[in-house]
């Protein structure tokens, strides 16, 4: 039998970190937003735009990769939405998770990341970078698209399985406890 108020503890905890992410991302928005006004005051060279726009990308991606990977150790061996909800992530052993348990657990969720990545340090290179960086607009919608399929199947994973467990804690051999 599943406990429903860590289910519930859970999704708003999930809710919680969406939210970060999304503010993660919006930050580097407006820091794109901001440098971009300012670059156009100074300079009137579209290499110089693209190069800031990729610089900008590869940064935001390996943050937000970072933040997604490694979430459930940020605070305290927790996310910033089980810190809030006062649940925490453990091995089956009930020992604390380490940095790469949370990579194996987050994994699923990294992907539009660490193509982000890719296609961030791809750009830094003139010319070849623009073009293969237009090329590769499809997958990064497939990735984006891919991450939202990701967690409704991991909420949907953990919501209806016995053990309260998602695939990530299957692969990481973890468990979100009180």
């Amino acid at each position: 039998m599943t406990d429903q108020e860590l289910q519930q503890k859970r999704l708003v905890a999930a809710a919680i970190d969406i939210g970060v992410f999304v503010g993660l991302v919006l930050v580097f928005v407006i820091v794109r937003i901001i440098l971009s006004l300012v670059m156009r005051s100074v300079t009137d060279s579209v290499m110089a735009h693209l190069m800031l726009r990729s610089g900008i990308e590869l940064v935001t991606a390996l943050v937000t990769l970072g933040y997604i990977l490694g979430r459930d150790v940020v605070l305290e061996g927790r996310s910033v939405g089980k810190k809030v909800m006062d649940i925490r992530v453990v091995t089956s052993a009930g020992k604390p998770i380490e940095f790469s348990d949370s990579m194996r657990r987050n994994a699923i969720f990294g992907v539009g990341s660490a193509l982000s990545v890719i296609h961030g340090a791809i750009g830094m290179v003139p010319c070849f970078g623009t073009a293969i960086g237009c090329l590769m607009a499809p997958l990064l919608i497939l990735a984006f698209i891919f991450g939202v399929a990701a967690v409704v199947v991991e909420i949907i994973k953990f919501v209806t399985d016995a053990a309260g467990q998602r695939f990530g804690d299957q692969w990481a051999g973890t468990k979100v406890v009180r």
